[in-house]
């Protein structure tokens, strides 16, 4: 079976297993004696379908990346409802700083001595044999490892470098994979869909950094920069900084960086660079916004309708920034200058979020039908956006996964968030029955608040104050005040 194929089987799998389970825990818990139990699974739920999603599009290794995030955001959006009021900005800012710290970790985690080792131990069985087929004083391919801990042959073509994927530390090295011809350039790549081929006049630098003394596993390694991005490999076999430089030639040498760049001091690469610090200056203003916005919308410290507009607004600012500026701007990258990229996720992700979890507190949504539609729509126009005027996605298909997540987080918040602060007719007043009165919560300080009421003949779950609700009894008579809402989609409230 493709190995992809058993990667969206298992993923989906995982998905649907999860969903049973915490559907089975709900139906036994749903009690509020059992509250902490129900978020807990709730939060777990989530992390593992955010995982097993991740798992999809590059297996064990998004999941392990992905489920945390999961994880984090639902604890997020939980808290923000049921943590006492005076604990709100220390629990919110603690989750904040844990997401932070991850993302870090996850960004700049680099391939440590005992996968080098593991891999090197695969394949320098077959480094005598290579170089038995290599030309005499050439040096056709060199063995690598990537961050990610893909292994590659490197070979040098007529116009460019075929990486050949011949396994990975983590799922094992497959020695067989390993050109040994080097006659055929037709040849040079496997049946991998990890395989790619750089041209030389798309690399505009290298820069390449010495094993320093210790174990002497690896022969130091390089990032090679092109106008696609950047790549980082570890070398796994000996190789010396003359080979290396002997194997990369063409590119000429430049002060700053031991192996050189491939465009002189006249190159319209300088404008680009130019273009790009200008990018990197309104990235970094939007990213102040999002934080001072996002953090005034989150604990709603004044006008409702303007920060809920604002993050509406630095959300889909930054979408479209990196759509315009996909050369410049980039969801996977580090952000390093040197490589003309700068990291707009914080930027469009924050804003989003903190809308989705205001709406998720502010807003009780009663026509789920139009609600759909419309996020529907505008999630297709993001999505379209995305694959038809980017391409980062096209080397880096994690980033498919990150912007639907965006898409989705995005469509549903706007879509609620506009309908709501744009509202202007006044409501319709309906008289409902209360058929239920519920609340999460401990006994003595319960935090969130619930009337099931019936409308026209449908019941509804309607969160209210602690004042409305204990002002009100099952089986009473109460005001509805039912909004058409901007785009239709009906809310109510109770007052």
């Amino acid at each position: 079976m493709n190995k992809m194929l058993k990667r969206v089987l298992t993923g989906l799998l995982g998905i649907l297993l999860t969903c049973a389970l915490t559907a089975i825990t709900f139906m036994y818990l749903i009690n509020p004696e059992y509250e902490f139990v129900i978020y807990a699974a709730l939060t777990v739920s989530v992390s593992l379908i955010a995982g097993f999603i991740g798992f999809i599009f590059g297996g064990t290794r998004k999941f392990v990346e992905i489920a945390p995030f999961g994880f984090f955001m639902t604890a997020l959006i939980i808290g923000a409802s049921t943590v006492p009021k005076e604990y709100q900005i220390v629990f919110t800012l603690s989750v904040l700083l844990a997401i932070i710290i991850y993302a870090i970790y996850i960004k700049t985690k680099s391939v440590g001595e005992k996968d080098i080792q593991k891999a090197k131990d695969y394949v320098l069985k077959a480094c005598d044999e290579i170089k038995a087929e290599e030309p005499a004083g050439e040096r056709k391919s060199i063995l690598l490892l990537s961050r990610w801990r893909d292994c590659f042959q490197i070979i040098k073509g007529e116009d460019g470098y075929y990486f050949n994927n011949i396994g990975s530390s983590v799922r094992g090295i497959y020695p067989e994979l390993v050109v040994k011809d080097f006659s055929d350039e037709t040849g040079f790549l496997g049946k991998s869909r990890k395989d790619f081929v750089v041209a030389k006049d798309d690399i505009y630098m290298i820069r390449y950094y010495p094993k320093t003394e210790g174990t002497g596993t690896y022969s130091g390694n390089f990032t090679l920069f092109t106008d696609k991005g950047q790549k980082l490999f570890f070398i796994i076999e000996k190789v010396s900084e003359s080979e290396l430089r002997e194997f990369f030639s063409g590119i000429t040498d430049y002060a700053e960086n031991p192996l050189g760049v491939n465009r002189d001091e006249t190159d319209p690469e300088k404008v680009k660079k130019s273009k790009a610090g200008r990018i990197i200056r309104i990235n970094n203003l939007l990213a102040i916004a999002a934080i001072v916005f996002s953090a005034a919308f989150y604990y709603k410290t004044w006008n409702y309708m303007v920060f809920s507009s604002a993050c509406m607004l630095l959300s889909l600012s930054a979408f479209l920034l990196y759509i315009k500026y996909n050369d410049i701007l980039a969801i996977s990258e580090s952000g390093k200058r040197k490589s003309g990229k700068v990291n707009i996720f914080f930027t469009m992700f924050l804003p989003a979020v903190v809308m989705l979890i205001r709406t998720v507190i502010d807003i009780n949504i009663i026509e789920y039908t139009e609600f759909a539609i419309w996020s529907i729509a505008v999630f297709t126009v993001l999505a379209l956006m995305f694959f038809f005027l980017s391409s980062e996605y096209k080397r880096a298909k994690s980033v498919i996964l990150i912007i639907l997540l965006f898409s989705v987080t995005f469509s549903v918040s706007a879509v609620a968030q506009a309908n709501y602060i744009f509202d202007t007719e006044a409501p319709q007043t309906k008289l409902a029955v209360i058929e239920k009165k519920d609340f999460f919560g401990d006994k003595e300080s319960p935090r969130t608040f619930y009337l099931y009421v019936s409308i026209d003949g449908i019941e509804y779950k309607i969160k209210v104050s602690s004042e409305v609700y204990n002002d009100n009894e099952q089986g009473e008579n109460t005001p509805v005040n039912v909004y058409k809402g901007f785009f239709g989609i009906q809310y109510a409230k109770i007052l």
